[in-house]
């Protein structure tokens, strides 16, 4: 089975105490790029990310405001040019301003991107079972609720033939009425929609 393969370029300026997880089936190469002014990393850091065995380090030398942003948005273009399509890009920094360049690769050549602030995106996906009601117990259901609707019918009729409050002949004014005598038993739609043309069907609405 072919590994998943990623570039990770970090934007050591900016998000500098990490580690990376190890996470199996995965081929993965990190572009550390370093500020002018950077001159330590840590063992730690280095033992996460040499734990898989491909690691970049990128001296961006010269001194001024976004010289390392500009740095890494160029060399991400150039690895765009040389990577298969199939690789993963992700930029590991607060920084938004990395979002334009991002989305620009993203739009404009349908280059799988994104910028991230740590790296949970590594974490496996756990698999979530999604519970289904049994069929005998969601008929059962279902007929529960067709005997109250019946039950709400009755007493909304009731209700009707003994005030002198007539209901709207306007169908969304009926349905407004209705919604507001069942306003605790919080009715779906579909449920005062049953009962406007049940109520219709037997003469209510004139």
């Amino acid at each position: 089975m072919e590994r998943k393969r990623i570039a990770v370029l970090i934007d050591f300026e900016n998000i500098h105490d990490f580690s990376v997880p190890k996470v199996e089936n995965l081929d993965i190469k990190f572009y550390l790029f370093t500020g002018a002014k950077q001159k330590n990393i840590s063992i730690e850091l280095l033992q996460s990310i040499l734990e898989y065995n491909k690691l970049e380090i990128i001296p961006v030398t010269s001194i001024g405001e976004n010289a390392l942003d500009f740095s890494l948005s160029v060399e991400m273009g150039v690895l765009h040019k040389t990577e298969e399509p199939n690789v993963e890009f992700y930029v590991l920094s607060k920084d938004r301003g990395f979002d334009f360049a991002v989305n620009y690769l993203k739009k404009k050549y349908g280059r799988k991107v994104r910028r991230v602030e740590g790296f949970q995106f590594l974490s496996p996906k756990t698999e979530t079972t999604t519970k289904t009601t049994p069929p005998k117990v969601e008929k059962e259901k279902q007929a529960d609720r067709s005997k109250m609707l019946n039950q709400f019918y009755q007493k909304y009729a009731n209700f009707l033939n003994s005030t002198a409050q007539p209901i709207s002949k306007r169908e969304e004014g009926a349905k407004n009425q209705i919604r507001s005598f069942f306003r605790v038993e919080n009715l779906q739609e579909n449920e005062i929609n049953y009962l406007y043309n049940r109520l219709q069907k037997n003469g209510f609405l004139g």
